[in-house]
């Protein structure tokens, strides 16, 4: 099972972040080892890197079995970092969002994997529902927020009149 992990650092300095970028983009079992400091076995997948419009912000997007949020706190404990972390697990059916500001936790949430769809990636929730629609899963399964059931509906009934107009 893996946990998608999206990572933004940000950093006091230009040097800083590049300091970062050098240690997390250079080399990936020195990356392992930099998050998890125990354990180079676990291999973390798919890793990408962009650098947001702002000059101290680092994206960070990778795969390991859990949410980094230990290192999380070790870097902001050492380095004075802000972080915001947003992860989704979609096979254990959860994901969450955890934040330091200050070296103060000021969120810590972890809720269902549709809602943290819809709370924190709310243009990739719709694509995936438009996904379900397509392999036909039973809609009763998920959890929506009441506001946005009339926009689901909507999609819902187009879904059906594409399926009619297919079978003839």
């Amino acid at each position: 099972m893996s946990c998608e992990n999206n990572l933004f650092i940000q950093t006091k300095s230009i040097e800083q972040k590049e300091y970062f970028l050098n240690i997390l983009g250079n080399n990936q079992y020195f990356f392992q080892s930099f998050i998890l400091n125990f354990s180079a076995d676990i291999l973390i997948d798919d890793v990408t890197f962009d650098i947001t419009s702002s000059d101290d912000i680092i994206n960070c997007i990778f795969n390991i079995e859990t949410p980094c949020i230990e290192f999380c706190k070790r870097i902001c404990g050492l380095h004075g970092l802000n972080v915001q972390l947003i992860y989704y697990n979609k096979e254990s059916n959860y994901s969450g969002k955890f934040q330091i500001y200050r070296n103060q936790v000021v969120t810590n949430e972890t809720i269902t994997y549709w809602q943290g769809m819809y709370k924190y990636n709310y243009d990739l929730f719709w694509e995936l529902l438009d996904e379900l629609f397509e392999s036909r899963i039973n809609l009763n399964d998920l959890h929506i927020l009441e506001k946005d059931f009339s926009e689901l509906n909507n999609k819902y009934q187009n879904f059906l009149l594409i399926q009619q107009f297919e079978k003839l």
